[in-house]
Parts: C-alpha cells; sequence; structure tokens
C-alpha cells in the first residue's frame, strides 16, 4: 500500500497462524502480529480509498 500510494499507511492488525514478531518485522509493519486461526491483514476504511499512483 505504502509504495502504491505514497503514503505512509500502515495496518490496524495483522493476524497469523504462525506469527512472527521480531523488532524488524513490527517496525516494518507498525503493529505487532497476533495468533490467529487464518492469515488477515485489516486496513482503515480511510487508508483504502487512497489512489494509486498508477495503474500498473
Amino acid at each position: 500500500m505504502r509504495k502504491t500510494t505514497k503514503e505512509a499507511i500502515f495496518p490496524l492488525k495483522i493476524t497469523m497462524t504462525s506469527p512472527v514478531n521480531d523488532e524488524q518485522v513490527i517496525n516494518f509493519f507498525g503493529c505487532k502480529i497476533e495468533s490467529g486461526k487464518r492469515n488477515t491483514i485489516t486496513f482503515a476504511k480511510k487508508d483504502l480509498q487512497v489512489n494509486f499512483i498508477s495503474y500498473n
């Protein structure tokens, strides 16, 4: 999302069946990865409405 919009967009929540929570991962995503039954990534609705900078 950040590369395609040139905006500082971070997920609200990430869940994974096998979460990885080292410092580099937390810094990149801006949140800890939680354990869950499936892999998910949740963004704020306002972030999903930001236009991409190109069609590719």
